[in-house]
């Protein structure tokens, strides 16, 4: 009997061993075929980089770990560029990132072209981000946890902080593409927004059919279904698409990072209709399924700016707001079409007060609000929040603030 027990655990731990035997030999050849596979080291912005390994790719751009020779890490962007559009593109994505300096956004340190032949190779070289928030989310959901109120509030704070960093340039940008994938946690431990590629800078209205087709070639092109805004899916609506699709785009982050689900699957109707339930039996609070609603609001004129969505979340974290204002509010021409063509004046507005901008600061301790002027007077009735500077008593211009009692149905 103790001879078969002998036996048989010697056959078992034989069996560990190759299995774990065949676990390492995988991996081992990945990591071959890995290294094999990697470009030759390169020089950007002064510093020797050799390539680590392959973080991602998508349309015609790799994303590369690489270090330097002091052993410190970053992101490589590679990308192979064929043609003068997807040279724009690039020289673009450069231009914003180095306009878009914040806590809160990936930073760029250098950039450089080689032409190789019919391409031309362009490297971006950024700060790198020790995860991403999709890869938390699969580690949280494989271990049958999710965030609590406190976390979820916490990094929609961070990503607030730098879409408002974007809404205050003049004139605004849109990120267009805000999503779990784009967002990272850097080594400061601060929520960062990346992968400008899909921004705008003015805002459109398609007015007939070849615009129209123009628009959502273009839209379909550069952002993801399930986080755009109604007038981004019905251009036929003739909606004016503006910074305010971020806000959709926030919504449901939102609610992704509450519910571990997406409010809209890939159905444009659905998107359209407004169409999401909120999942029963949560555990967060009423004012946060709140801001959801007020952010997956369907009119873009009525839905919130970055400002409010932004005081309301550090209401909920009781801490103050850490946002950038905009130094002054200037209408900005609304583009027909999307490149080129006519353009009309918006309706004209009234400038806003220059407040201080606030530095962000570290997750323990956002940083102060600037100071609003003295309390406005009522707001203009219509819609659920009208986005219009208004006169308070003592003759400076005001925002709304207050968040509204009620929540449109979705």
């Amino acid at each position: 009997f103790r001879y078969f027990c002998q036996v048989g655990d010697g056959m078992s731990m034989w069996k560990d061993l190759k299995n774990k035997g065949k676990e390492l030999g995988k991996a081992a050849i990945s990591e071959a075929v890995n290294y094999a596979t990697l470009p030759q080291p390169v020089v950007i912005g002064g510093k020797n980089l050799k390539f680590v390994q392959k973080l991602g790719e998508g349309g015609f751009a790799i994303v590369y770990q690489c270090q330097d020779d002091f052993g410190t890490n970053y992101a490589l962007k590679k990308c192979n560029v064929q043609t003068q559009e997807q040279m724009a593109a690039m020289d673009a994505e450069i231009s914003m990132l180095k306009l878009l300096k914040h806590a809160h956004i990936v930073n760029i340190i250098g950039s450089d072209k080689k032409k190789m032949g019919h391409l031309t190779e362009i490297y971006i070289l950024m700060e790198y981000a020790e995860k991403s928030l999709l890869g938390m989310m699969q580690e949280r959901h494989a271990d049958g946890r999710r965030f609590s109120e406190k976390e979820v509030l916490r990094i929609m704070s961070d990503v607030c902080s730098a879409v408002s960093n974007m809404h205050a340039q003049n004139p605004p940008v849109a990120h267009r593409d805000l999503k779990l994938e784009n967002v990272l946690l850097g080594s400061d431990k601060l929520f960062k927004l990346c992968d400008f590629g899909s921004c705008i800078r003015s805002a459109y209205e398609p007015v007939n059919y070849r615009d129209c087709t123009a628009a959502e070639d273009e839209i379909e092109r550069n952002t993801t279904l399930c986080y755009r805004a109604p007038e981004m899916c019905d251009l036929h609506a003739k909606k004016r698409i503006d910074e305010k699709v971020d806000i959709w785009a926030l919504g449901c982050l939102l609610f992704y990072l509450c519910f571990f689900e997406l409010p809209f699957e890939e159905q444009k109707l659905q998107i359209i209709n407004c169409k999401y339930e909120v999942p029963k039996n949560h555990s967060f609070s009423p004012e946060i399924v709140q801001l959801i609603h007020l952010c997956l609001t369907p009119d873009p004129t009525e839905r919130p700016d970055i400002w409010i969505v932004a005081e309301q979340i550090a209401v909920l974290r009781g801490v103050p707001a850490s946002v950038t204002e905009p130094i002054e509010y200037i209408p900005q021409p609304v583009s027909i079409g999307v490149a080129g063509g006519a353009s009309k004046k918006a309706a004209p507005k009234k400038a806003m007060s220059s407040p201080a901008k606030a530095s962000p600061t570290p997750p323990e301790s956002d940083a102060a609000s600037p100071p609003r002027s003295a309390a406005a007077a009522p707001a203009p009735s219509g819609g659920l929040f009208a986005q219009l500077d208004w006169q308070a008593s003592d003759g400076s211009i005001a925002k709304p603030v207050a968040v509204p009692t009620s929540a449109p149905a979705p």
